[in-house]
């Protein structure tokens, strides 16, 4: 695809995912797909995806900010607990509690929760937005007993792992010899 092309999409619709909606870029793709003996990102199989991407709703556009407004708190927050290896899976599952809490969230966790909304639809700096600063505090007002013992656990078993597979390594280095 030449630059000129997508210039010229870009100035006429905007947006230069529509191309996906234009019947003639998708045949050239699916050719150059042919030729090649594999898929490129945006062909045919795009297709599905470009459609289904018209279909979301503003309310789930405000989830998904909202989500990586907290998300991106989240994963600061949880940088500083000093995980090691048991970072990644242990932040993986936080943030499925943090998808359960803002499901079933309070009256007064859902107030907060728009107002972070609020924020974020002003495009305050972090530094400037009052609500966002409290995002921890509303980590911990939201997080349960269980929800911690769930963190304390995975974190456990991925140090675990690790010092196992350490220890394997060193067994096989040491009979190697």
């Amino acid at each position: 695809m030449d630059e000129d092309r997508l210039a010229k999409q870009l100035a006429e619709t905007g947006n230069i995912m529509d191309l996906c909606q234009d019947p003639a870029w998708l045949e050239e793709t699916a050719q150059i797909e042919k030729e090649c003996g594999g898929y490129v990102e945006a062909g045919l199989l795009l297709r599905e995806y470009a459609m289904s991407a018209q279909t979301v709703t503003p309310d789930q556009l405000q989830q998904v900010r909202l989500q990586s407004v907290l998300f991106a708190e989240l994963h600061q927050w949880m940088s500083t607990w000093q995980l090691g290896l048991s970072f990644e899976k242990t932040y993986t599952q936080a943030r499925q509690i943090v998808r359960h809490h803002l499901q079933s969230a309070t009256e007064e966790q859902a107030a907060w929760l728009k107002a972070l909304l609020t924020e974020i639809e002003q495009k305050l700096p972090p530094e400037q937005a009052p609500v966002r600063s409290q995002t921890i505090g509303w980590f911990r007002q939201v997080f349960t007993t269980d929800d911690w013992q769930q963190l304390a656990e995975i974190a456990a078993q991925e140090i675990y792992a690790g010092v196992s597979q350490l220890e394997r390594l060193h067994s096989a280095q040491t009979s190697s010899v």
